[in-house]
Protein backbone atom coordinates (compact mmCIF):
# COMPACT_ATOMS: atom_id res chain seq x y z
CA UNK A 1 0.00 0.00 0.00
CA UNK A 2 1.55 2.92 -0.82
CA UNK A 3 1.23 6.91 1.46
CA UNK A 4 -1.63 7.93 -0.48
CA UNK A 5 -3.75 4.68 -0.22
CA UNK A 6 -2.47 5.09 3.27
CA UNK A 7 -4.35 8.64 4.22
CA UNK A 8 -7.02 7.80 2.29
CA UNK A 9 -7.82 4.46 4.33
CA UNK A 10 -7.15 6.21 7.30
CA UNK A 11 -8.96 8.73 6.35
CA UNK A 12 -12.12 6.47 5.80
CA UNK A 13 -11.27 4.72 9.24
CA UNK A 14 -11.81 7.95 10.94
CA UNK A 15 -14.75 9.13 9.26
CA UNK A 16 -16.69 6.00 10.18
CA UNK A 17 -15.35 6.31 13.78
CA UNK A 18 -16.63 9.73 14.11
CA UNK A 19 -19.45 9.94 11.56
CA UNK A 20 -20.46 12.54 8.97
CA UNK A 21 -21.27 15.29 11.48
CA UNK A 22 -18.52 15.23 13.50
CA UNK A 23 -16.86 18.77 12.44
CA UNK A 24 -14.18 18.89 15.78
CA UNK A 25 -12.28 16.16 13.65
CA UNK A 26 -12.83 17.45 10.30
CA UNK A 27 -8.99 19.09 10.22
CA UNK A 28 -8.11 15.43 10.91
CA UNK A 29 -10.20 13.98 7.86
CA UNK A 30 -9.01 17.05 5.37
CA UNK A 31 -5.65 16.37 5.87
CA UNK A 32 -5.73 13.22 5.19
CA UNK A 33 -7.95 13.25 2.05
CA UNK A 34 -5.57 15.79 1.07
CA UNK A 35 -2.46 13.90 1.26
CA UNK A 36 -4.88 11.25 -0.67
CA UNK A 37 -5.71 13.16 -3.18
CA UNK A 38 -9.16 12.96 -2.64
CA UNK A 39 -10.06 16.20 -2.96
CA UNK A 40 -13.76 16.56 -2.85
CA UNK A 41 -13.93 14.76 0.84
CA UNK A 42 -10.65 17.55 2.11
CA UNK A 43 -12.98 19.89 0.76
CA UNK A 44 -15.86 19.04 2.10
CA UNK A 45 -13.99 18.24 5.71
CA UNK A 46 -12.30 21.82 5.19
CA UNK A 47 -16.47 23.59 5.33
CA UNK A 48 -16.93 21.57 7.69
CA UNK A 49 -13.81 22.79 9.90
CA UNK A 50 -14.48 26.05 8.78
CA UNK A 51 -18.07 25.91 10.11
CA UNK A 52 -17.27 24.38 13.36
CA UNK A 53 -14.51 26.91 13.77
CA UNK A 54 -17.49 29.90 12.93
CA UNK A 55 -19.56 28.11 16.31
CA UNK A 56 -16.73 28.44 18.20
CA UNK A 57 -16.34 31.92 17.54
CA UNK A 58 -12.44 30.96 16.05
CA UNK A 59 -12.90 33.24 13.26
CA UNK A 60 -9.45 33.21 12.26
CA UNK A 61 -9.52 29.38 12.09
CA UNK A 62 -12.71 29.56 10.18
CA UNK A 63 -11.05 31.96 7.39
CA UNK A 64 -7.84 29.60 7.26
CA UNK A 65 -9.74 26.32 6.24
CA UNK A 66 -12.20 28.40 3.58
CA UNK A 67 -9.30 29.88 2.11
CA UNK A 68 -7.91 26.31 2.07
CA UNK A 69 -10.69 24.53 0.58
CA UNK A 70 -10.98 27.49 -2.21
CA UNK A 71 -7.67 27.01 -2.84
CA UNK A 72 -7.81 23.42 -3.68
CA UNK A 73 -10.97 23.51 -5.74
CA UNK A 74 -8.56 23.80 -8.91
CA UNK A 75 -8.37 20.56 -8.70
CA UNK A 76 -12.13 19.24 -9.17
CA UNK A 77 -14.26 18.90 -12.54
CA UNK A 78 -16.25 21.51 -13.19
CA UNK A 79 -19.61 20.97 -12.62
CA UNK A 80 -23.12 21.58 -10.07
CA UNK A 81 -21.18 19.63 -7.24
CA UNK A 82 -18.29 22.24 -7.91
CA UNK A 83 -19.99 24.84 -7.54
CA UNK A 84 -22.12 24.15 -4.82
CA UNK A 85 -18.72 23.46 -2.76
CA UNK A 86 -17.16 26.80 -4.18
CA UNK A 87 -20.88 28.48 -2.98
CA UNK A 88 -20.11 27.35 0.90
CA UNK A 89 -16.78 27.61 0.96
CA UNK A 90 -17.42 31.64 -0.34
CA UNK A 91 -20.38 31.71 2.36
CA UNK A 92 -18.04 30.38 5.09
CA UNK A 93 -15.19 32.71 4.19
CA UNK A 94 -17.73 35.98 4.01
CA UNK A 95 -19.11 35.35 7.48
CA UNK A 96 -15.27 34.06 9.09
CA UNK A 97 -14.38 37.98 7.44
CA UNK A 98 -17.30 39.64 8.85
CA UNK A 99 -16.84 38.78 12.19
CA UNK A 100 -13.62 39.52 12.66
CA UNK A 101 -13.32 42.42 10.72
CA UNK A 102 -16.53 43.90 10.99
CA UNK A 103 -19.58 44.30 9.04
CA UNK A 104 -17.92 46.62 6.08
CA UNK A 105 -15.39 44.46 5.51
CA UNK A 106 -14.22 44.39 1.75
CA UNK A 107 -12.80 41.00 1.98
CA UNK A 108 -16.46 39.91 3.02
CA UNK A 109 -17.93 41.88 0.45
CA UNK A 110 -15.96 40.32 -2.12
CA UNK A 111 -16.58 36.63 -0.94
CA UNK A 112 -20.30 37.12 -0.84
CA UNK A 113 -20.40 38.87 -4.20
CA UNK A 114 -18.72 35.81 -5.83
CA UNK A 115 -21.51 33.73 -4.15
CA UNK A 116 -24.17 35.81 -5.39
CA UNK A 117 -22.58 35.35 -8.73
CA UNK A 118 -22.93 31.97 -8.30
CA UNK A 119 -26.37 31.26 -7.08
CA UNK A 120 -27.17 33.86 -10.06
CA UNK A 121 -25.78 30.76 -12.53
CA UNK A 122 -27.59 28.18 -10.68
CA UNK A 123 -31.08 29.72 -9.81
CA UNK A 124 -32.65 31.06 -7.22
CA UNK A 125 -32.40 29.29 -3.50
CA UNK A 126 -31.79 29.39 -0.06
CA UNK A 127 -28.20 30.54 -0.54
CA UNK A 128 -28.78 33.43 -2.55
CA UNK A 129 -30.53 34.90 0.53
CA UNK A 130 -27.52 34.09 2.33
CA UNK A 131 -25.41 36.03 0.00
CA UNK A 132 -27.63 39.05 -0.36
CA UNK A 133 -28.46 40.03 3.24
CA UNK A 134 -24.66 40.20 3.67
CA UNK A 135 -24.42 42.29 0.83
CA UNK A 136 -27.00 43.94 2.30
CA UNK A 137 -25.10 45.45 5.27
CA UNK A 138 -22.38 46.02 3.70
CA UNK A 139 -23.92 48.07 1.56
CA UNK A 140 -25.48 50.06 4.62
CA UNK A 141 -21.91 50.24 6.35
CA UNK A 142 -20.56 52.08 3.70
CA UNK A 143 -23.41 54.35 3.62
CA UNK A 144 -25.42 53.65 0.67
CA UNK A 145 -28.71 52.66 2.14
CA UNK A 146 -30.59 52.97 -0.78
CA UNK A 147 -28.76 49.88 -2.31
CA UNK A 148 -28.78 48.09 1.55
CA UNK A 149 -32.85 48.17 1.36
CA UNK A 150 -32.91 47.34 -2.70
CA UNK A 151 -30.68 43.96 -1.59
CA UNK A 152 -32.86 43.04 1.58
CA UNK A 153 -35.95 43.55 0.13
CA UNK A 154 -35.10 41.60 -2.63
CA UNK A 155 -33.43 38.94 -0.49
CA UNK A 156 -37.02 38.78 1.14
CA UNK A 157 -38.53 38.22 -2.07
CA UNK A 158 -36.42 35.28 -3.19
CA UNK A 159 -36.90 33.47 0.25
CA UNK A 160 -40.46 33.85 -0.26
CA UNK A 161 -40.26 32.26 -3.89
CA UNK A 162 -37.99 29.88 -2.82
CA UNK A 163 -40.49 28.78 0.42
CA UNK A 164 -38.01 28.38 3.12
CA UNK A 165 -39.45 29.58 6.21
CA UNK A 166 -35.80 29.57 7.95
CA UNK A 167 -34.38 32.20 5.18
CA UNK A 168 -38.09 33.92 5.34
CA UNK A 169 -37.04 34.28 8.82
CA UNK A 170 -33.65 35.77 8.17
CA UNK A 171 -34.70 37.83 5.60
CA UNK A 172 -37.51 39.48 7.82
CA UNK A 173 -34.86 40.10 10.12
CA UNK A 174 -32.43 41.49 7.99
CA UNK A 175 -34.92 44.04 6.53
CA UNK A 176 -36.10 45.03 9.47
CA UNK A 177 -32.58 46.15 10.49
CA UNK A 178 -32.17 47.76 6.97
CA UNK A 179 -35.96 49.68 7.83
CA UNK A 180 -34.37 51.39 11.21
CA UNK A 181 -31.88 52.92 9.68
CA UNK A 182 -34.05 54.52 7.42
CA UNK A 183 -36.27 55.84 9.84
CA UNK A 184 -39.23 53.55 9.49
CA UNK A 185 -39.29 52.40 12.96
CA UNK A 186 -43.01 50.76 12.81
CA UNK A 187 -42.16 48.51 10.11
CA UNK A 188 -38.80 47.75 11.73
CA UNK A 189 -40.19 46.30 14.75
CA UNK A 190 -42.64 44.33 12.54
CA UNK A 191 -40.24 42.62 10.60
CA UNK A 192 -38.53 41.88 13.77
CA UNK A 193 -41.68 40.11 15.48
CA UNK A 194 -41.70 37.81 12.59
CA UNK A 195 -38.82 36.00 13.92
CA UNK A 196 -39.06 36.58 17.39
CA UNK A 197 -42.63 35.18 17.19
CA UNK A 198 -41.28 31.91 15.31
CA UNK A 199 -38.00 31.52 16.83
CA UNK A 200 -36.81 28.23 18.72
CA UNK A 201 -33.41 27.90 19.21
CA UNK A 202 -33.05 24.11 18.42
CA UNK A 203 -34.65 25.04 14.77
CA UNK A 204 -31.98 28.23 14.46
CA UNK A 205 -29.08 27.34 15.47
CA UNK A 206 -27.71 25.58 11.95
CA UNK A 207 -27.58 29.71 11.23
CA UNK A 208 -24.87 30.24 13.81
CA UNK A 209 -22.81 28.63 11.71
CA UNK A 210 -23.69 30.04 8.87
CA UNK A 211 -24.39 33.86 9.57
CA UNK A 212 -22.06 33.82 13.56
CA UNK A 213 -25.10 34.77 15.70
CA UNK A 214 -28.12 33.73 16.73
CA UNK A 215 -31.53 34.97 15.90
CA UNK A 216 -33.32 35.24 18.19
CA UNK A 217 -30.47 37.44 20.17
CA UNK A 218 -30.29 39.63 17.67
CA UNK A 219 -34.01 40.23 16.69
CA UNK A 220 -34.77 41.04 20.02
CA UNK A 221 -31.87 43.63 19.86
CA UNK A 222 -32.66 45.15 16.46
CA UNK A 223 -36.25 45.47 17.77
CA UNK A 224 -35.28 47.70 20.99
CA UNK A 225 -33.75 50.13 19.57
CA UNK A 226 -36.67 51.51 17.24
CA UNK A 227 -38.89 50.71 19.86
CA UNK A 228 -37.12 53.09 22.26
CA UNK A 229 -37.36 55.60 19.37
CA UNK A 230 -40.84 55.25 18.88
CA UNK A 231 -41.39 56.26 22.12
CA UNK A 232 -41.35 52.77 24.32
CA UNK A 233 -38.03 53.24 26.54
CA UNK A 234 -38.90 50.46 29.43
CA UNK A 235 -40.02 47.95 26.47
CA UNK A 236 -36.81 48.52 24.68
CA UNK A 237 -35.09 47.80 27.83
CA UNK A 238 -37.00 44.67 28.15
CA UNK A 239 -36.11 43.47 24.98
CA UNK A 240 -32.55 44.08 25.44
CA UNK A 241 -32.60 41.92 29.24
CA UNK A 242 -34.22 38.95 27.01
CA UNK A 243 -31.66 39.05 24.70
CA UNK A 244 -29.17 39.02 27.46
CA UNK A 245 -30.89 36.25 28.90
CA UNK A 246 -31.09 34.26 25.69
CA UNK A 247 -27.48 34.60 24.88
CA UNK A 248 -26.28 33.61 28.43
CA UNK A 249 -28.12 30.13 27.75
CA UNK A 250 -25.28 29.16 25.54
CA UNK A 251 -21.83 29.87 24.53
CA UNK A 252 -21.84 31.88 21.84
CA UNK A 253 -19.55 35.34 22.71
CA UNK A 254 -20.41 37.15 19.38
CA UNK A 255 -23.85 36.70 20.14
CA UNK A 256 -23.81 38.16 23.68
CA UNK A 257 -21.54 40.98 23.36
CA UNK A 258 -24.21 41.86 20.17
CA UNK A 259 -26.54 41.75 23.48
CA UNK A 260 -24.19 44.07 25.41
CA UNK A 261 -24.41 46.42 21.99
CA UNK A 262 -27.55 46.60 22.20
CA UNK A 263 -28.54 47.34 25.46
CA UNK A 264 -25.60 50.12 25.72
CA UNK A 265 -27.15 52.42 23.01
CA UNK A 266 -30.75 51.85 24.58
CA UNK A 267 -29.00 53.20 27.75
CA UNK A 268 -28.02 55.94 25.74
CA UNK A 269 -30.77 56.55 23.87
CA UNK A 270 -32.42 57.27 27.36
CA UNK A 271 -30.29 59.28 28.58
CA UNK A 272 -28.74 56.87 30.76
CA UNK A 273 -24.94 57.52 30.43
CA UNK A 274 -23.71 55.53 33.64
CA UNK A 275 -25.29 52.32 32.51
CA UNK A 276 -24.55 52.76 29.01
CA UNK A 277 -20.91 52.73 30.07
CA UNK A 278 -20.87 50.13 32.14
CA UNK A 279 -22.34 47.74 28.91
CA UNK A 280 -19.48 49.45 27.25
CA UNK A 281 -16.99 47.53 29.65
CA UNK A 282 -18.60 44.50 29.25
CA UNK A 283 -18.55 44.87 25.13
CA UNK A 284 -14.66 45.86 25.41
CA UNK A 285 -13.58 42.42 27.65
CA UNK A 286 -15.23 40.05 24.86
CA UNK A 287 -14.40 42.00 21.75
CA UNK A 288 -10.81 42.35 23.21
CA UNK A 289 -10.98 38.24 23.77
CA UNK A 290 -12.24 37.25 20.72
CA UNK A 291 -11.27 40.18 18.48
CA UNK A 292 -14.56 41.59 17.76
CA UNK A 293 -13.28 44.75 15.96
CA UNK A 294 -16.99 46.64 15.49
CA UNK A 295 -17.95 45.95 18.96
CA UNK A 296 -14.37 47.42 20.27
CA UNK A 297 -15.41 50.32 18.41
CA UNK A 298 -19.17 50.44 19.69
CA UNK A 299 -17.62 49.95 23.54
CA UNK A 300 -15.43 53.15 23.12
CA UNK A 301 -18.41 54.91 22.16
CA UNK A 302 -20.26 53.71 25.66
CA UNK A 303 -17.35 54.18 27.31
CA UNK A 304 -16.87 57.22 26.27
CA UNK A 305 -20.83 58.70 27.29
CA UNK A 306 -19.51 57.59 30.74
CA UNK A 307 -16.29 59.49 30.70
CA UNK A 308 -18.25 62.34 30.05
CA UNK A 309 -20.89 62.11 32.98
CA UNK A 310 -18.03 62.21 35.16
CA UNK A 311 -16.70 65.64 33.48
CA UNK A 312 -13.63 63.93 32.20
CA UNK A 313 -14.06 65.47 28.64
CA UNK A 314 -10.80 65.29 27.35
CA UNK A 315 -10.65 61.60 27.69
CA UNK A 316 -14.26 61.17 26.44
CA UNK A 317 -13.69 62.71 23.41
CA UNK A 318 -10.22 60.68 22.90
CA UNK A 319 -13.00 57.47 23.03
CA UNK A 320 -14.87 58.86 20.13
CA UNK A 321 -12.05 59.39 18.26
CA UNK A 322 -10.93 55.93 18.31
CA UNK A 323 -14.11 55.02 17.75
CA UNK A 324 -14.64 56.84 14.57
CA UNK A 325 -10.79 55.83 13.68
CA UNK A 326 -12.18 51.90 14.37
CA UNK A 327 -15.07 52.58 12.14
CA UNK A 328 -13.14 54.04 9.54
CA UNK A 329 -10.50 51.05 9.34
CA UNK A 330 -12.83 48.96 8.84
CA UNK A 331 -14.48 50.23 6.21
CA UNK A 332 -17.43 52.00 8.15
CA UNK A 333 -19.45 54.98 8.05
CA UNK A 334 -23.00 54.26 8.71
CA UNK A 335 -22.52 55.03 12.50
CA UNK A 336 -20.15 58.06 12.38
CA UNK A 337 -22.87 60.60 11.70
CA UNK A 338 -24.72 60.24 14.46
CA UNK A 339 -21.80 59.99 16.93
CA UNK A 340 -20.56 63.36 15.80
CA UNK A 341 -24.12 64.74 16.21
CA UNK A 342 -24.20 62.99 20.17
CA UNK A 343 -20.77 64.16 20.59
CA UNK A 344 -21.72 68.01 19.47
CA UNK A 345 -24.62 68.16 21.90
CA UNK A 346 -22.60 66.92 24.55
CA UNK A 347 -19.95 69.48 23.78
CA UNK A 348 -22.46 72.44 23.93
CA UNK A 349 -23.68 71.23 27.42
CA UNK A 350 -19.98 71.33 28.48
CA UNK A 351 -19.85 75.08 26.92
CA UNK A 352 -17.15 73.68 24.40
CA UNK A 353 -18.98 75.11 21.56
CA UNK A 354 -16.19 75.48 19.09
CA UNK A 355 -15.27 72.08 19.13
CA UNK A 356 -19.15 71.38 18.74
CA UNK A 357 -19.61 73.16 15.72
CA UNK A 358 -16.40 70.90 14.47
CA UNK A 359 -17.79 67.81 15.05
CA UNK A 360 -21.62 69.06 13.65
CA UNK A 361 -19.83 70.67 10.65
CA UNK A 362 -17.72 67.00 10.31
CA UNK A 363 -21.42 65.50 10.49
CA UNK A 364 -23.03 67.34 7.91
CA UNK A 365 -19.94 66.74 5.50
CA UNK A 366 -21.36 62.70 5.73
CA UNK A 367 -23.76 62.79 2.60
CA UNK A 368 -26.52 60.39 3.53
CA UNK A 369 -29.35 60.72 5.53
CA UNK A 370 -30.88 58.46 7.95
CA UNK A 371 -33.52 57.71 11.11
CA UNK A 372 -31.10 60.10 13.59
CA UNK A 373 -31.90 63.49 11.25
CA UNK A 374 -34.15 64.43 14.16
CA UNK A 375 -31.36 64.53 16.31
CA UNK A 376 -28.83 66.27 13.80
CA UNK A 377 -31.46 69.12 13.59
CA UNK A 378 -32.11 69.68 17.82
CA UNK A 379 -28.70 69.95 18.08
CA UNK A 380 -28.32 72.34 14.98
CA UNK A 381 -30.07 74.39 17.17
CA UNK A 382 -29.17 73.71 20.38
CA UNK A 383 -25.49 75.19 18.83
CA UNK A 384 -27.41 77.95 17.00
CA UNK A 385 -28.79 79.22 20.63
CA UNK A 386 -25.00 78.81 22.44
CA UNK A 387 -23.64 81.15 19.60
CA UNK A 388 -25.60 83.67 19.84
CA UNK A 389 -28.13 83.31 16.24
CA UNK A 390 -31.53 84.98 16.54
CA UNK A 391 -34.38 82.83 18.06
CA UNK A 392 -36.06 82.69 14.54
CA UNK A 393 -33.01 80.78 13.45
CA UNK A 394 -32.82 78.23 16.55
CA UNK A 395 -36.44 78.00 16.55
CA UNK A 396 -36.46 76.68 13.04
CA UNK A 397 -34.14 73.95 13.64
CA UNK A 398 -36.27 72.70 16.50
CA UNK A 399 -39.54 72.97 14.65
CA UNK A 400 -37.50 71.02 11.84
CA UNK A 401 -36.49 68.25 14.18
CA UNK A 402 -40.07 67.88 15.80
CA UNK A 403 -41.29 67.61 11.79
CA UNK A 404 -38.96 64.66 10.97
CA UNK A 405 -39.62 62.47 14.01
CA UNK A 406 -43.52 62.80 13.59
CA UNK A 407 -42.96 61.66 10.04
CA UNK A 408 -41.19 58.83 11.58
CA UNK A 409 -43.01 58.03 14.32
CA UNK A 410 -39.89 58.74 16.61
CA UNK A 411 -41.60 60.05 20.11
CA UNK A 412 -38.96 60.11 21.41
CA UNK A 413 -36.90 62.13 19.69
CA UNK A 414 -39.66 64.22 19.13
CA UNK A 415 -39.88 64.85 22.91
CA UNK A 416 -36.26 65.89 23.11
CA UNK A 417 -36.74 68.36 20.15
CA UNK A 418 -40.09 69.98 21.94
CA UNK A 419 -38.00 70.14 25.14
CA UNK A 420 -35.68 72.11 23.07
CA UNK A 421 -37.73 74.29 21.62
CA UNK A 422 -40.17 74.68 24.66
CA UNK A 423 -37.04 75.84 26.26
CA UNK A 424 -36.29 78.34 23.79
CA UNK A 425 -39.68 79.84 24.22
CA UNK A 426 -39.57 80.21 28.14
CA UNK A 427 -36.91 81.95 27.56
CA UNK A 428 -38.91 84.39 25.28
CA UNK A 429 -41.43 84.25 27.93
CA UNK A 430 -44.06 82.22 25.56
CA UNK A 431 -45.04 80.17 28.29
CA UNK A 432 -48.26 79.39 27.38
CA UNK A 433 -46.88 78.27 23.89
CA UNK A 434 -44.14 76.31 25.60
CA UNK A 435 -46.27 74.36 28.06
CA UNK A 436 -48.82 73.25 25.30
CA UNK A 437 -46.07 71.88 22.93
CA UNK A 438 -44.25 70.32 25.67
CA UNK A 439 -47.58 68.56 27.75
CA UNK A 440 -48.80 67.35 23.87
CA UNK A 441 -45.73 64.86 23.45
CA UNK A 442 -45.23 64.31 27.31
CA UNK A 443 -49.01 63.09 27.11
CA UNK A 444 -48.57 60.96 25.26
CA UNK A 445 -46.33 58.78 27.12
CA UNK A 446 -47.02 55.50 29.43
CA UNK A 447 -43.79 54.60 30.14
CA UNK A 448 -40.21 55.77 30.66
CA UNK A 449 -40.85 58.36 33.21
CA UNK A 450 -37.56 57.05 34.99
CA UNK A 451 -35.64 57.70 32.68
CA UNK A 452 -33.45 61.48 32.46
CA UNK A 453 -35.00 62.73 29.56
CA UNK A 454 -39.20 62.34 30.75
CA UNK A 455 -37.87 63.84 34.34
CA UNK A 456 -36.92 67.00 32.32
CA UNK A 457 -39.46 67.49 30.96
CA UNK A 458 -41.47 66.74 33.58
CA UNK A 459 -39.50 69.48 35.32
CA UNK A 460 -40.08 72.36 32.81
CA UNK A 461 -43.66 71.54 32.34
CA UNK A 462 -43.81 72.05 36.61
CA UNK A 463 -41.40 75.56 35.58
CA UNK A 464 -43.92 76.45 33.22
CA UNK A 465 -47.55 75.83 35.01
Amino acid sequence: IDKAQLHELIGEALALRFGEGASEKSVQLARHFEAAGVIDKAVDNRIQAGNYAIKLTANDEAGRHFTRGLAMLDALPTGAERTQRELALQLGLGTAHQLKDGYGSAEAQRAYSRARDLCTRSGESSQLVAALWPLATYAAMIGDLPRALELAEQGLAVAQRVEDPLFIAVAHHHLGWILYHHGRFTESVAHQEVIIEMYNRQYHEPMIQMFGHDFGVTSLGWSAWPLCLLGFPDRALQRCHEAIALAQEFDHPFSLVHAFGMTAQVHSFRGESAKSADFGERMMALATTYGFGSYSAAAYFSLGLGLVAKGQLTQGLAHWRKMIYLLEVGGVKLYNRGTLATVSGLLIQMGQIEEAQTALTEADTIGYRDHLDPLLENVRGQLLSAQGCSPEEVETCFLHAIHIAQRQQAKWQELQAALSLARLWQAQGRQQEARDRLTAVYDWFAEGFDTPILQAAAALLEELT
